[in-house]
């Protein structure tokens, strides 16, 4: 348009009439890609701004971790090691063979990747402070007092920054690959080839004997005649005093695995598991399930985990607590870890009083003290919870964090996940991992065309000024 005007202007005085009203649409355009410009440069500034100063999350830790919040430095990590106040920390780290003299930057340490699908195939497993599925078979170990739990790292998903420590000699003389996941101090081990031993060296040959001297031959002198043997009297064994017999209603009860040891004796060994003692908390003859179901959408235990639930969505939970043993067990204590239930739901607390059983806020656990559960029979516990109104939209602090990660995550035996209706906000919570770089790069090739367009328009205008004012000047 532009070079149409100055085309005509020569033959048709006219057209100046154009000219001045085109200059006055590219002032216009001129002010609007000024102010675009502005709020260009202005974003520029927050991105580098942001690029500086990373955020920090809403919620930046979960009770399963084993460093609350992580750790961003193998120095930080050192640190906590060394620290007399994560006691638990270090007993756990040496249980694989991780100590101090491994947190070297110029050591064996290396900055890496840890992805959980892959790692899990590969039969990897993540170690944290809560058991989720309430079951043994998780169970690791207690370190310093505080007990930790195992799971396979399939069961996690996406990946996080990690610390690999290469192979190292448990404590159990096993041989292990072992990671330090930064966003959360867990430990990720998987069970190595133990290095093949030295063969023995070959023994050396013996030498040879010396030849040994013949001897010369001797005359053997006639041997004395042997006295004659007199017949002794054959010695009769006194018989044994049998044990007394005593009848077997009578008998004192045993130990199944030790006849040594009576039933009540610490020593004894626990019935279901001989690797527990039968007073350890751990031993049980009681099988455990649990169901789920939603009373809101009439749904059956198994539509329930198919299903997601929605806001104020009433989900019942029934624990089923199976006696396999002969004899009655009394005073059982029945419990429940609800932590990952109540970031989107709330005890019906009448429900809960109705089966007798207490809330303890500070472990999240649902217990019913003393219960009695017949031999070869069961007891049956039921609460419910209601899922909250506004379902929050709370970031999930890592990867290994089962806290606000739009599911409900349940054990009792078995595992129960039911998923929640989630806000649309929960789907952009991750973002693709570009880094401050390609943003910044980014938003300096935007603001640089912005730039190159304002520019343009402006001179585009000062020039049609100029015409303008020479034709004005001469007369036509």
């Amino acid at each position: 348009m532009f070079n149409k005007i100055l085309t005509h202007i020569a033959y048709s005085p006219t057209t100046l009439s154009q000219v001045s009203f085109y200059a006055r649409r590219l002032r216009q355009e001129e002010s609007i890609r000024r102010l675009g410009l502005v709020l260009i440069v202005f974003s520029m500034f927050i991105q580098l701004f942001a690029a500086m100063v990373p955020p920090e999350k809403s919620l930046a830790q979960s009770g399963n971790d084993v460093i609350g919040g992580g750790v961003k430095t193998i120095d930080q990590l050192k640190n906590t090691y060394n620290s007399p106040q994560h006691r638990d920390v270090k007993a756990l780290y040496n249980r694989f063979g991780i100590d101090a003299s491994n947190m070297n930057k110029t050591g064996s340490v290396q900055n890496t990747t840890f992805k959980f699908q892959e790692q899990g195939k590969k039969g990897t497993r993540t170690v944290g402070r809560i058991n989720f599925a309430s079951t043994n078979d998780n169970y690791l170990g207690q370190f310093s007092g505080h007990n930790f739990y195992s799971r396979s790292a399939g069961e996690w998903q996406g990946s996080t920054p990690a610390y690999y420590f290469g192979k190292h000699k448990g404590t159990d003389n096993n041989y292990y690959y072992v990671w330090v996941l930064k966003d959360c101090g867990n430990i990720a081990y998987r069970l190595a080839d133990s290095p093949k031993p030295k063969p023995a060296p070959k023994p050396k040959p013996a030498p040879k004997p010396a030849p040994k001297p013949v001897p010369k031959p001797t005359v053997a002198k006639p041997a004395a005649p042997a006295p004659v043997a007199t017949a002794q009297p054959e010695a009769v064994p006194t018989p044994a005093t049998p044990p007394p017999v005593i009848p077997d209603d009578e008998q004192e009860p045993v130990c199944d695995n030790n006849p040594t040891l009576k039933p009540d004796d610490p020593l004894c060994k626990c019935e279901t598991n001989p690797n527990y003692t039968a007073d350890d908390p751990r031993c049980s003859n009681s099988e455990r399930s649990k169901e789920v179901r939603n009373v809101t959408q009439n749904l059956s235990p198994a539509q329930t985990q198919k299903t997601k639930a929605k806001a104020g969505d009433v989900l019942e939970y029934t624990l089923i607590t199976k006696n396999s043993g002969t004899g009655p067990k009394t005073n059982y204590d029945i419990e429940d870890y609800i932590g990952d239930v109540l970031d989107y739901a709330d005890i019906n607390q009448q429900t809960l009083a109705m089966s007798q059983g207490v809330y303890n806020a500070n472990n999240k656990k649902l217990i019913w003290n003393n219960r009695t559960i017949p031999a070869k029979g069961e007891v049956r516990q039921v609460f419910s919870v209601t899922v909250k109104s506004v379902i929050p939209s709370t970031n999930s602090p890592n990867a290994t964090a089962s806290d606000y990660d739009c599911k409900m995550q349940n054990g009792y035996g078995n595992e129960t996940i039911v998923m929640i209706e989630c806000p649309v906000l929960k789907t952009v919570e991750t973002l693709p991992n570009t880094g401050p770089g390609a943003t910044l790069a980014i938003g300096f090739t935007i603001t640089t065309l912005s730039g190159y367009f304002f520019m343009r328009t402006r001179l585009l205008a000062i020039e049609l000024g100029i015409i303008k004012r020479s034709y004005q000047s001469g007369g036509l």
